[in-house]
Parts: structure tokens; C-alpha cells; sequence
């Protein structure tokens, strides 16, 4: 009786009831819409930050940038004096990390690509045989022969113009002026003006040489002599040319380019297997086979025309005085060749080993140049495990929980490829293994844990953070501002900026609109207690005259305002919700 009669009381007042049912809804369905969006936004910005990650590189603009085994010493010295300390404590930087990597020989891992010194190789060959070619032949002044015609290259690129001497026991003419003769006239070439003079016999000057045919004839005043040039040539009518640059005189004639012959055994190369025939190149050494002997040879392979090797010996290092052959048919190879073959196999076959305490916010994942294929990334602190990339698994078998063996190298300071053992060594477990994108050869990633490798530092990237998605922005152009000059902060967010500038612009919309809401409903609450209860006194009094207990008159004033806030709020909450959808669907 009670609820009923405190229901029919608040519905009497008709416009009253009307308009709060219409606030109350109006409310409700803009305090639904709000605090939907809002939590649809804040949803979607936790979303990215899981999914983003954003990190900035710290490098020095060097040179040779941005190749990471560059030895520059600028780079070393922004480096140094780059504040570790400094950058960790800028807000939003979550994680800051000087570069931390290293080369290092893993064990049964043959590299692909080019590397430092992929054409050397050390071969003992056997089966020598002279390898003769047609071209210029190069002659001291003392080689000369007795009779010759030379032609100086220091002239005008001009067949006619070239400077010619007739030497014999009896002539020596020196460098006079090259006539030719055609018919009955005779061309002269004019070093002054650069061209050529048309002459005839009564004006040609003293003295002179013309070619007619196969002849040259001299002419000293009134005496003329003839000379066949197969008289003067070397080697068979070939002339003589000199360049005073080297004081040398060349001739077009056979010459030894080298040798042919068999490897016997191969100490080391590359990517040549099995018994091959190659040439030779002396390449300037005194290096003279003698038949039916082996020699074992250190050089490099250089480009041939030939459809064999080419093979170049070369010293094994500049200023070393050990010949870079031997003989070896009747005893065994000096130690320097098994050492350098040893080394070319190390240096040749490195793999690049980084330290990190978030291995998948380094710049190669971050960028998606590597993913992860199978297990997992090593976590901080973790030792005795390692990612390896896929090149390396495929060349080693290797599958998740397999052990592989690294022995660190100790670079030379300027030049990181110039190798030595360090003596540190680690067998790791294999945890996960990534892919293996093109042109990427070799790679180890380990935890900071099995990192600190010291030693010189290479490249260009002196360390990077990983920041906070919000912040990342201004934490990164803080980051520029505590950097020497040369050196440049990069941010990469994978387009989280992007992605998030208009959920953030929607989330702050949709604050705005719930906090609106709330307080026009608490407006509205008020205002109903007023208009609902407190002008209400005089009957509660003579409610309370006539002996009413007071939970009855609660409930009487209740129940008319429950009915029209619960209908009007329950009307508000579903059409925001069917409307939530489609607005979600828009933004």
C-alpha cells in the first residue's frame, strides 16, 4: 500500500515526472557513451603499448657511417663521453644500454657473404709449367740491345707527332721529330701549334726522320742513310719505347705472365675444393719453379680472363720477411703457413655476438629485420644460453636445446677484422633461434649477463634506449640535448605515434564527456531529492502525526523516485549501449 500510494503521489505530478525521466536518460546515455569510449580507448592504448615498442639510437655521424666495424676515432671519443648515468635518469627512458658486441668463432659455423678475407687461400701446388702471353715487356737501359728505334710516350696523343731516336753503334740521334712520308710528300708534326706541316724535300728540316714502307731514313746535313726497321728493332722488328718516368724501355713481345699448376693440398680456401688447375701470378716475386717439385704458396685470388684460377702470391703481411713460398716436396710447410691458414679460417668464418638485457627492442627486431622463428629470447640476467640466426642453425644442424661452443676474438684497434684469440670462451645453450633475412650472415645474441666484452669500440652506435610509447618524444629530444656534437639521437616507434594520436585524442574527448556526465547526474540527483523529498514535508509530517513508522515514510518517498530513475536510467544505459557500438565502429 505504501509503494504503491508513494508511486501514484510522484506520478500525479505529471511534467515533473517527465522531465526528470528525460535528464535522468540524457544522462545516463552520455554518461554510457563517455565512460564506454573511455574505456574502449584506454583499452586500445594499452593494446599498442603492448604491441609497440619505441627505442632511440644514439650514434656518431662518422664517415664511413654507418658501417659498424668502422675503426673512427671520433667516434670513440663521443663515446667516451657520452653520461650513462645522465640518459638512464631522463623520464620515460625505461631501459639505457651502451653498445655490446663482439666477433667471435662459433664452432662448425661456415659464414656466407663476403667477408675481410674471403680470397685468400694457401694451396700446395704441383705440376709447374711456363705460362707465356703476348704484351708490353718492360727493359732496363742496361738491357738494351745494341740497335734499336725508340719512341718517347711523353708526346701528343698523335701517331705522327711522336718524338723517335735511331740508336746504333755508329748513330746515336737522340730525340728528334717523327716525319712520315706518303708519295712524294712529307708530313711534319709541329709541337708548337699541335698540328701537322705539309712539306716537300727542299723544305724539310735538318735533321729528321720519315717512315716510307719499312724504311727509316736519317739525314744529317747532305748525307741521308737508310735503315730497315727489322735492323733496329728488338725482338723481332718490334720498336722500342721509353718512359722516362721509370727510365724504362718497353717492347710489345712474349713475356712469362706466370705459371699453370695443380693444387696438390689445400691448407686453406674458402670456397675452392678439391684438385684445381690454376695460374699463377708472380706478382712481382722472384718466384721460379723448378720442375717436378711441389711448393706450397700463401696469395689471393684475383680477377682472370682465363677460364682457370687465378691465383696472386702475395706476402702474408707487409714488411714480413718469410718468402710467402716454399718448397715442400721433401719436407713438411714452415709453422707461419698452418698459422695463417688457421687464421684466415677464424677470421673468415666470424659471427657477431651482442649483449642485451631486452633482446626483442634491439634496433634489428624492433625494425623487424629479424624475427623470432622458434623458442625464445634469453631473459635478463640469464647465462649459459644464446639466439642464434638462422643462417647459423641451418649451417650447424642446431635445434632448440642444442650447445654451441664461442671463442671471442680480441680485435686489433685499427682494424676490427685483424683477429686473435681472447681466451674467453662459453658453450651456450640454444633457447630460441631467429630467421634469416638476406645479406645478414652470423649472429649470436646473448644477455647482458654473458655480455661486458670490452675491448675497442667499432662502429658508429654508441648505445640506444628503450622508452616509454607516451613519452617517447620528448625523452628522446632530452636525449639529444645531453649529446656531444656528431652525434645524433634517432626515435623509432613503429609508428606508434601514429596509431595512438587519435585514440588519445578520442580518450581525452570521451574524459571530458564522462566527467560532464557525472556531474550533470549528480546535479540531477540533487535537484530530484529537492523536488521529490524536500518539498514533501508537510504530508511526511502528517505522516508522521498519524503515527507512520519512519521506514514506511523512507519507503513511500523512495518508491516514486526509484521507479522514474530506474526506468529512465535503464532506458539511457541501453540505448548508450546499442549507440556505443556504432560509435566505436566510426571512430
Amino acid at each position: 500500500m505504501i509503494i504503491r500510494n508513494g508511486i501514484l503521489s510522484t506520478l500525479r505530478a505529471k511534467g515533473r515526472a517527465a522531465l526528470f525521466t528525460a535528464l535522468i536518460l540524457l544522462m545516463c546515455l552520455s554518461l554510457t557513451l563517455g565512460a564506454g569510449m573511455w574505456a574502449y580507448c584506454s583499452a586500445q592504448l594499452a593494446q599498442l603499448d603492448d604491441n609497440y615498442t619505441s627505442i632511440a639510437l644514439v650514434e656518431y655521424m662518422g664517415a664511413d657511417y654507418p658501417d659498424e666495424n668502422a675503426s673512427d676515432s671520433y667516434a670513440r671519443a663521443a663515446a667516451a663521453a657520452i653520461d650513462h648515468e645522465a640518459i638512464a635518469a631522463i623520464p620515460g627512458v625505461e631501459l639505457w644500454e651502451a653498445k655490446d658486441s663482439t666477433l667471435a668463432y662459433v664452432e662448425g659455423f661456415k659464414r656466407g657473404g663476403d667477408t675481410a678475407f674471403s680470397d685468400h687461400a694457401i694451396f700446395e701446388f704441383t705440376q709447374f709449367t711456363e705460362l707465356w702471353g703476348k704484351g708490353m715487356v718492360s727493359l732496363s737501359p742496361e738491357e738494351l740491345p745494341e740497335s734499336y728505334l725508340a719512341f718517347s710516350y711523353i708526346v701528343p696523343d698523335d701517331s705522327f707527332g711522336t718524338p723517335a731516336k735511331i740508336h746504333t753503334p755508329e748513330l746515336d740521334t737522340g730525340y728528334i721529330s717523327f716525319f712520315y712520308y706518303s708519295g712524294s710528300y712529307y708530313y711534319y708534326f709541329n709541337p708548337n701549334t699541335g698540328s701537322h706541316v705539309e712539306c716537300d724535300e727542299n723544305s724539310l728540316p735538318d735533321p729528321y726522320i720519315a717512315h716510307k714502307g719499312a724504311f727509316i731514313e736519317y739525314v744529317n746535313g747532305d748525307e741521308k742513310e737508310m735503315f730497315l726497321i727489322p735492323d733496329l728493332a728488338f725482338a723481332d722488328g718490334n720498336s722500342l719505347y721509353y718512359d722516362p718516368y721509370s727510365d724504362s724501355y718497353e717492347y710489345y713481345g712474349d713475356y712469362l705472365q706466370g705459371y699453370t699448376a695443380i693444387t696438390n693440398q689445400t691448407l686453406y680456401a674458402r670456397d675452392v675444393e678439391g684438385f684445381k688447375a690454376m695460374i699463377i701470378d708472380t706478382n712481382g716475386h722472384d718466384f721460379t719453379p723448378e720442375k717436378g717439385r711441389r711448393y706450397t704458396i700463401h696469395g689471393q685470388f684475383v680477377t682472370s680472363n682465363s677460364a682457370h684460377l687465378r691465383f696472386a702470391i702475395t706476402d702474408f703481411c707487409e714488411g714480413c720477411e718469410t718468402p710467402p713460398w716454399q718448397d715442400t716436396k721433401d719436407s713438411e710447410a714452415d709453422p707461419i703457413f698452418y698459422e695463417y691458414a688457421d687464421y684466415y679460417t677464424r677470421a673468415n668464418n666470424y659471427a657477431t655476438v651482442t649483449s642485451s638485457a631486452d633482446i626483442a627492442s634491439l634496433e634489428a627486431f624492433q625494425q623487424d629485420i629479424f624475427r623470432l622463428a622458434e623458442g625464445r629470447f634469453p631473459a635478463a640476467g640469464e647465462k649459459g644460453v644464446c639466439l642464434v640466426s638462422g643462417d647459423v642453425a641451418r649451417m650447424m644442424g642446431l635445434n632448440i636445446g642444442d650447445e654451441i661452443q664461442i671463442n671471442y676474438f680480441s680485435s686489433a684497434a685499427d682494424d676490427r677484422f685483424d683477429v686473435q684469440q681472447s681466451g674467453r670462451n662459453a658453450a651456450l645453450e640454444v633457447v630460441g633461434i631467429a630467421t634469416m633475412p638476406e645479406d645478414y650472415y652470423g649472429y649470436v645474441w646473448v644477455s647482458e649477463a654473458e655480455g661486458a666484452f670490452g675491448g675497442d669500440f667499432y662502429g658508429y652506435q654508441i648505445g640506444r634506449a628503450l622508452l616509454d610509447n607516451a613519452s617517447a618524444r620528448e625523452a628522446a629530444e632530452a636525449m639529444q640535448a645531453l649529446c656531444p656534437e656528431g652525434v645524433r639521437v634517432t626515435l623509432f616507434d613503429q609508428g606508434y605515434s601514429t596509431a595512438a594520436q587519435p585514440l588519445e585524442t578520442m580518450l581525452s574527448t570521451a574524459t571530458a564527456v564522462t566527467l560532464a556526465s557525472a556531474l550533470g547526474a549528480l546535479a540531477v540527483v540533487f535537484l530530484f531529492a529537492y523536488l521529490f523529498v524536500g518539498r514533501q514535508r508537510e504530508t511526511v509530517n502528517v505522516l508522521f502525526s498519524l503515527g507512520t513508522p519512519v521506514s514506511k515514510i523512507n519507503l513511500w518517498l523512495l518508491s516514486g523516485a526509484v521507479l522514474i530513475s530506474g526506468i529512465a536510467t535503464a532506458l539511457g544505459a541501453w540505448l548508450g549501449g546499442m549507440a556505443l557500438g556504432k560509435i566505436i565502429a566510426l571512430a
